[in-house]
């Protein structure tokens, strides 16, 4: 990654308002809308978390699979918390990152890495994603982020609840 990039700082307070104009937290997901990436499993775990938490789901990406996103937001009733940010060029997406206070990655096939989660680290924010493939090089469950097993929104909405609520870890 590019660390002179993506690198610590504050929140960019224009994308925050935006975002969460209540001062909610704010959850990130950023990678194209496809199927596997697994993002409808973060659209579920936000349905599934107490709404005296109420975190923003903001969906950084453009793909086939976002009316579905958005039909399935619609239908769990969190269609007023989920913002789709659209493609982000990869010169805002140090300021996405910086301005979430969680980082999601959902993928559940065909991760061989997982760019995005260094580039969020990078920036020093906080990871949730799937136990699985690439993702496993990345994240060390406990140490530098948290693994949930893949497609499971219980778990995932857990390990969101749990991090929100200790905001020093």
């Amino acid at each position: 990654i590019d660390v002179e990039r993506f690198t610590p700082g504050p929140p960019e307070p224009d994308l925050r308002a935006r975002w969460s104009p209540d001062g909610a937290p704010v959850l990130l997901t950023a990678s194209r809308l496809v199927r596997w990436k697994g993002i409808e499993y973060a659209v579920q775990a936000l349905a599934r978390l107490p709404s005296s938490s109420a975190p923003r789901l903001v969906i950084a990406g453009d793909g086939p699979y976002r009316s579905d996103l958005e039909a399935q937001a619609r239908r769990l009733g969190v269609a007023g918390r989920v913002h789709f940010e659209g493609a982000l060029p990869a010169e805002r997406m140090c300021a996405a990152y910086r301005s979430a206070d969680l980082v999601l990655g959902t993928s559940f096939v065909n991760e061989t890495f997982g760019i995005t989660l260094c580039e969020a680290m990078a920036c020093t924010r906080p990871i949730i994603a799937s136990d699985f493939g690439g993702f496993r090089e990345v994240v060390a469950d406990g140490e530098t982020g948290r693994l949930v097993p893949p497609q499971d929104p219980d778990a995932l909405a857990t390990a969101i609840a749990d991090l929100l609520a200790d905001p020093v870890r």
